[in-house]
């Protein structure tokens, strides 16, 4: 291209830009976003970036608005469109980059439109037939509504949605709708079909009384798979089918396994809302009951929903006008409140008190808030007063029950963490959603759930909610909505533990089945506890049961019990603390010391009765020159030590047992020798007759894992590669396993006794690993990360239970159950001790039962359970 020619095509780009920008600024501001629509339905987005010109039939472009054929001609006239008898398209290229106005439509528009050409493509392959295979549902339906809603999405690119897609978006929610309302019945008869093909081939091959196990490990096997599959669709039924599961085949590895997913599934309940297109939502105190408010879709009548979430049951209570809030009090009244100011009972319909007409009750009813264009003021809604400072409130809020804290939406859609007595904002949460989505605070202003109502990302999937740590900004868990229609409120229960999310099915939806309710329970995996504890380094070590945790101090060791705020000083005889290890009832403790001129070596050994040092003793170790010691342990029963480290002249790894059975400690053996490196980690089995070793060769190389039989003197199988750095280890309380983790977050199990690795292939966690913890039974495993997150993972069917939960926000250092096995303790890098909720991973069946209520009936059994064990079986379940 010649410099002429460049400048020639300059030249056109300037006037195009030019002249658009003129004929654009001639039309009057409805005009105007009609324009915008128009040009929108004249490109096209590539997949791989950019944008190219592309017709569009002349109807479909009449069909935006009834100014759309003179704002075209108008165009025309500039030779910027050109037109035949059927389409209309853009009359130079040029114009997609050259006007500027054109190109932030079509780059702030970019992954919409994406979407809708996706959803063009589907919409017209489905159109001849009418293939349900083509029809979208969860996540992907749930994206293409709310592109289809002018309110999330724009006008604009709301107009980009024809009468085709609408047409398929409303049969993908109708689909949807069937689904959801036939799924007793759909998935009842088909696992009653599948379970009678397998009884056909089991009854064939087997013996009557082998049959019977057979038949029902193969129907627990069917629902465990239904379990899975329903878990974000039907959570009800998804817990139904891993109860009787694990009621068919309590043997069962995978069975367990989906009795404790379910157990841990956050989500709790998507009950019927009969059609209602929700605004406002409220749960009662212990979260078992919820109420809703909106409007039905036929006719549009105000109503009132109460439902009980454990038995599903709904009572429908028609209204004078929609509500602005509900509120559930102790009594369990519903209380509503109405745009004419006053408290009304919602299923009697009588007026209990008058509020401000101007304000809103807040969920848990005690405050007002009261807005005045764009600020907001908080009232008592007991005696009227006034609380704190007005304070600026562009988008959404929410108030804590104490009225101390508010949490207000910004215009970027973050979210403002308000001090109320002082009006200041004293944090900030990154934003999340738009202004006017809905936020909510817990009870005591330290959590907020956060709502996203603008599409999802090009990938489909979206996000619909986030818990955030109000003190620091943290994500403690995303919940992704699966349903369609946008979520128009959200409330925690009075105690915290549960939060409830209300939606409208968008307008040009075709969603004239409305809305949904879900209830999430937060109890799995929540932090019940934290207290800071004063130790110097990283290397801590938590006894077996979680409640003692021992460090280096300013001088010395520190013996602490955190959640009783106790410590008590363990002399090191000046030396520094390296590390310790428990015996598993927490009545022996061993540190490893060393330091000093000359440089000394030594293990202390104090026999506890809770904080309180009995007998003490001392291991005095090898000199320096010729050992470096870095590990220790102790056996379960506390009978036997080992402490690893490397040979100095030969530069092997190696670890050294001793026997504490007698008043003085007595080495068992000689050094068990590894390969070359340093002995980083050392474990001994429960009764001390078999040992493992982590050799680290060096800083670029992958460690060496060696197992050893003590007792004989010599290795228990050949040693093996580590895959790596192992960024952390435990030893199984209950059995002679050693689990470690690589640098990449893999985790493998290994036995002692023979040195055979037990998994069948590594535990994936996706995260970088920092602390391992056993289950007092070896059951199950506790995995920590450097981010602070915390994942829980079956050892039998070596699967994950539920989704991460988060613990901290900093690095997780050391991980150990409680002796009831219902919480896990974790200290963690910013100097705390943490309590994390457990019980659902050891008495399962009973928190499923908690969860399910009076669900789980004869009735339900002899629906779902067809051509099994008789109903009478159902007694054994939620007994």
């Amino acid at each position: 291209m010649t410099l002429e020619d460049y400048q020639q095509t300059g030249g056109l780009e300037s006037a195009v830009a030019q002249s658009a920008e003129a004929v654009y600024g001639r039309l009057d501001p409805h005009q105007q976003g009609v324009a915008r629509a128009l040009f929108l339905r004249l490109a096209r987005a590539a997949p791989e970036g950019g944008d190219t010109a592309a017709p569009a039939a002349r109807a479909d472009l009449a069909g935006v608005d009834d100014s759309a054929g003179q704002i075209i001609e108008a165009f025309v006239q500039a030779r910027l469109i050109m037109v035949s008898d059927s389409t209309a398209e853009i009359s130079h290229e040029a114009l997609l980059l050259a006007w500027p106005t054109l190109r932030g439509w079509l780059d702030e528009s970019r992954s919409q439109r994406l979407l809708l050409d996706r959803l063009r493509v589907v919409a017209t392959e489905w159109a001849p037939r009418g293939e349900k295979s083509y029809l979208y549902r969860g996540s992907q339906l749930a994206a293409a509504v709310q592109a289809a809603d002018p309110r999330t999405s724009g006008p604009a690119v709301a107009n980009l949605v024809g009468p085709s897609e609408r047409e398929f978006i409303a049969a993908s929610i109708r689909a949807e709708k069937r689904r959801r309302a036939t799924r007793h019945a759909v998935r009842g008869g088909f696992v009653a079909f599948t379970v009678c093909l397998a009884l056909v081939a089991v009854f064939a091959l087997h013996s009557r009384n082998a049959s019977v196990k057979q038949r029902n490990a193969a129907i627990a096997a069917l629902l465990v798979n239904e379990s899975r599959t329903l878990a974000d669709v039907d959570p009800l039924n998804a817990r139904l089918y891993a109860l009787a599961a694990q009621e068919l085949a309590p043997s069962s590895a995978s069975a367990q396994q989906a009795v404790r997913n379910a157990a841990a599934q956050r989500l709790l309940a998507m009950p019927t809302t009969a059609n209602a297109w929700i605004s406002t939502v409220a749960l009662s105190k212990d979260g078992r009951t919820a109420a809703f408010g909106g409007f039905r879709t036929d006719g549009g009548r105000p109503l009132v929903g109460v439902v009980d979430i454990g038995s599903g049951k709904t009572s429908l209570h028609d209204q004078d006008q929609v509500p602005r809030s509900l509120v559930i009090d102790s009594a369990g009244t519903v209380l509503a409140d109405g745009k004419d100011g006053r408290l009304r009972d919602a299923v009697k319909g009588t007026v209990l008190k008058s509020v401000a007409e101007d304000g809103v009750v807040s969920a848990g009813g005690k405050w007002v808030l009261v807005r005045h264009a764009d600020t907001v003021r908080l009232i008592d809604a007991g005696d009227g007063s006034a609380r704190g400072t007005a304070v600026k409130a562009p988008g959404a809020i929410a108030v804590s029950d104490d009225g101390t804290t508010l949490a207000v939406r910004q215009k970027d859609g973050s979210v403002a963490v308000v001090d109320v007595p002082s009006g200041k904002a004293e944090r900030r949460i990154a934003a999340f959603g738009q202004k006017d989505s809905p936020v909510a605070l817990s009870p005591d202003g330290r959590m907020a759930a956060v709502v996203r109502t603008d599409p999802s990302d090009e990938s489909g999937k979206s996000e619909a909610v986030r818990l955030v740590d109000t003190a620091d900004g943290r994500v403690l868990d995303t919940f992704t909505d699966t349903a369609a229609g946008v979520i128009s409120c959200i409330v925690f229960s009075a105690d915290g533990l549960r939060i409830a999310a209300g939606t409208w099915a968008p307008s040009g939806s075709g969603g004239g089945d409305g809305g949904h309710l879900a209830v999430w329970d937060l109890t799995p995996g929540r932090v019940t506890a934290s207290t800071s504890v004063q130790m110097e380094d990283s290397f801590v070590e938590f006894s077996h049961d979680g409640r003692l945790l021992v460090g280096a101090g300013r001088t010395g060791a520190v013996l602490s019990e955190p959640m009783k705020h106790r410590t008590h000083s363990l002399d090191l005889d000046g030396m520094p603390f390296r590390r310790a290890a428990f015996s598993a009832d927490a009545t022996r403790v061993a540190v490893l010391a060393w330091g000093g001129e000359p440089y000394t070596q030594r293990v202390h050994i104090w026999d506890l009765d809770g904080l309180s040092t009995r007998r003490h003793r001392v291991i005095e170790l090898p000199r320096g020159d010729r050992t470096e010691f870095n590990s220790i342990a102790l056996s379960g029963d506390g009978l036997r030590l080992a402490v690893g480290g490397m040979l100095v002249p030969q530069g092997n790894g190696f670890l050294r047992v001793w026997s504490l059975g007698s008043r003085t400690p007595e080495p068992v053996g000689r050094n068990l020798t590894g390969a070359k490196g340093q002995a980083t980690r050392v474990a001994l089995s429960p009764d001390g007759r078999f040992a493992a070793m982590v050799i680290r060769p060096g800083a670029a190389s992958s460690s060496a894992l060696s197992f050893w039989d003590v007792s004989r003197q010599k290795a228990a199988g050949a040693p093996v590669d580590a895959h790596g750095e192992v960024s952390a280890s435990a030893a199984d309380p209950a059995n002679a396993r050693f689990a470690m983790a690589d640098a990449s977050g893999q985790i493998r199990i290994w036995s002692m006794r023979d040195g055979t690795e037990i998994t069948a292939g590594p535990l994936r966690t996706g995260t970088d690993v920092t602390a391992l913890g056993f289950g007092a039974d070896g059951r199950t495993l506790a995995v920590g990360s450097n981010t602070g997150e915390g994942q829980f993972w079956d050892t039998a069917s070596e699967a994950r239970i539920g989704n991460p939960v988060a613990v901290a926000p900093d690095t997780v250092e050391a991980l150990a159950f409680t002796a009831d096995g219902k919480q896990l303790a974790a200290a963690t890098a910013d100097g705390r001790v943490r309590r994390v909720a457990a019980e659902f991973l050891l008495d399962t069946e009973s928190v499923l039962c908690r969860q399910v209520g009076s669900h789980m009936t004869r009735a339900w059994w002899s629906t779902h359970i067809t051509g099994g064990p008789g109903p009478s079986t159902a007694a054994l379940v939620c007994r």
